[in-house]
């Protein structure tokens, strides 16, 4: 469910969600230990002499991935009142639920950094926030939070991490304070507070538990500071806050960036330019792809109907997710079962369309070019032919997500009993069983079709975003998959959970979707758009999508598609990253064939692109 659509005042849902729900709040202290020989128990000793220092302190907080859509939506419908609440000492109420105005939401942008000026130099023993989870709004606990201090604002500790003790997927309303102590006891002036964010993160107070030094150390005290959030007016120069945050210090500094990952790389088994070509994936309605279908994607036609040169050198296939039957092969809670994991594979490998129309398309682009190829020689004579496309197209498979909310995904051939992904013993091995018969029939399918012209390079993994609690799941995936030879794909939606440890997770390629042609986004931000996700894709070693919108008669949507296209020439990313491209079903092949110029004119400029020309 999509948290805009349950903000107070803007429907009447959210009253109706926690109706009867009980607010479960558990305290968590995770207490990271120094070596044996270093460890203390001043805490206990000191605990009744403990002040909460950051008690109305002065903060900021930064996005590390900031866009103007987020922030604006956060800024109307949670706002930092003040900028002030996160040290305010108000707590939202046990039982009360995220519109509650102590709540402050933090919308995707990677993570939030809170630095917090104590005023004056502190003992600090532990920090602690505060955090609200509801799943069914998109509103998680942080997996991990991490601190770090400074005497100073230039000299920073190293980082102390602790993960939320409490399962990401459990159900319910629930709130959770996670503690990070510090057993070396600095001595700070400032703190740092991390906390990635992931679709909604709920905060509503930050404390930072010290002994205060003596009123002549803070009357000592170098540099300027905020008293009760603000600063003067009669002196608007920066704070020493407001330094750290310009010039970014400790954990705002950052992070070293990977590169993009380049076209034809190993790890993407020489893909440069991957089309997604959807087929329905519905046994009610299943799609019928022709060769017709696949000649504008394989090769580029010019407007007097003719082949000139290849086109795209990588072909996904995937099903479009959502079923007649109101199943889906990407969602949890309406999941696909085996019976539609069967019939996708059905169509996908059905005589004379997809699959197979595809490999006849390649075989009639190539018979074509080589023609062109001797036409230019014989013009020539004495010039070397030179061939003008590669020996096959490269063909990737979509693996569709087990859900496990499954509870009946159905029986395997050659087994007796249904598989049941949510059985809390066994579903997780039942979800390995089901993937692993999919993928060895997909393989036995593609061996027993023996296309000339196409090759399997690997498989996509459907479903846009991984949830922690489904990592196992994907790495067991990527294990199967590298065992058997083969390369594992992924392309999330924009800042998607999981998109940072994308490698981590086992696949060999991921892509960031910017999501510009989808997202409300006016066109002075959608450069903006643009220029983040590829900034995330080079800091996390990504390549990125191009994505272009079924509406092809509207302006403003190929306007949109044509922005992507001039971010790629102008940042980079059009000869630098490996691409994929969303067109729908088909709306590179209305393009190429359509008798407007300017919706003709999308095709020609895919061409161009792929092609790397700049003018």
């Amino acid at each position: 469910m999509n948290l805009t659509s349950l903000i107070p005042g803007t429907t009447g849902c959210a009253a109706l969600l926690v109706l009867g729900l009980t607010l479960v709040t558990i305290t968590i202290t995770i207490t990271i230990a120094p070596p044996a020989a270093a460890r203390t128990t001043s805490v206990d000793q000191n605990s009744n002499r403990l002040v909460n220092v950051a008690l109305h302190r002065p903060y900021r907080v930064v996005a590390t991935a900031p866009d103007p859509v987020w922030q604006e939506a956060e800024s109307r419908n949670y706002p930092d009142t003040g900028g002030k609440e996160l040290t305010d000492g108000v707590f939202a109420p046990q039982g009360s639920n995220f519109s509650h105005p102590a709540w402050q939401g933090w919308q995707n942008q990677e993570s939030r950094i809170v630095t917090i000026d104590l005023g004056r130099p502190v003992t600090v023993h532990y920090v602690a926030a505060n955090f609200l989870q509801y799943s069914p709004a998109g509103i998680w606990f942080p997996e991990q939070i991490s601190v770090v201090t400074s005497p100073d604002g230039c000299h920073w500790s190293a980082p102390v991490t602790v993960p939320s003790d409490i399962p990401l997927n459990q159900p319910g309303l629930l709130t959770q304070t996670m503690t990070v102590e510090l057993p070396a006891r600095p001595r700070a002036r400032f703190v740092q507070l991390k906390v990635p964010t992931g679709v909604w993160i709920f905060i509503d107070e930050v404390q930072v538990w010290g002994m205060p030094e003596s009123e002549t150390a803070e009357s000592q005290q170098s540099g300027r500071t905020e008293e009760a959030g603000h600063s003067s007016q009669e002196d608007q120069s920066p704070t020493e806050l407001d330094l750290i945050v310009q010039q970014r210090r400790g954990l705002l500094a950052p992070p070293p960036e990977r590169g993009w990952l380049p076209p034809g790389a190993p790890q993407a088994a020489g893909a440069r330019h991957i089309a997604l070509i959807y087929s329905s994936g519905d046994p009610a309605r299943p799609s019928n792809l022709d060769l017709a279908h696949f000649l504008p994607y394989v090769a580029y036609i010019d407007r007097c109907w003719q082949i000139r040169d290849t086109m795209f050198d990588t072909l996904l296939f995937l099903p479009i997710g959502k079923l007649s039957t109101g199943r889906d092969y990407g969602t949890v809670d309406k999941p696909s079962l085996l019976t539609d994991w069967q019939g996708y594979l059905d169509e996908l490998f059905r005589p004379n369309f997809q699959l197979a129309a595809a490999d006849r398309a390649v075989a009639l682009a190539w018979q074509r070019l080589d023609s062109l190829v001797l036409r230019e020689a014989e013009a020539e004579p004495g010039a070397a032919a030179a061939l003008r496309h590669p020996e096959r197209v490269k063909v990737i498979i979509a693996v569709p997500f087990p859900s496990p909310r499954a509870s009946n995904f159905g029986t395997l051939p050659g087994d007796s009993e249904p598989l049941n992904f949510a059985d809390p013993i066994h579903g997780q091995a039942a979800r390995e069983r089901a993937l692993r018969w999919y993928i060895d029939e997909v393989l036995a399918r593609w061996r027993a079709a023996g296309f000339p012209h196409l090759e399997l390079i690997g498989l996509y993994w459907f479903r846009e975003t991984v949830e922690p609690y489904d990592r196992a799941i994907v790495q067991n995936t990527a294990a199967y998959i590298h065992a058997l030879g083969y390369r594992f794909f992924w392309i999330p939606y924009y800042q998607a959970r999981g998109f940072t440890e994308w490698d981590r997770l086992g696949f060999d390629v991921a892509m960031m979707q910017p999501n510009l042609s989808f997202a409300p986004i006016p066109p002075e931000q959608a450069e903006a758009r643009l220029a983040m996700a590829a900034q995330l894709a080079q800091r996390y070693g990504m390549g990125l999508e191009i994505e272009l919108h079924w509406t092809l008669t509207d302006p403003a949507e190929r306007a949109k598609y044509l922005a992507y296209l001039e971010a790629g020439r102008k940042l980079g990313y059009m000869t630098g990253a490996v691409l994929s491209y969303y067109q729908s079903v088909d709306s590179l092949a209305k393009a190429m064939a359509s008798s407007d110029p300017d919706i003709r004119a999308l095709y020609d400029e895919s061409y161009r692109f792929i092609k790397g020309l700049r003018e």
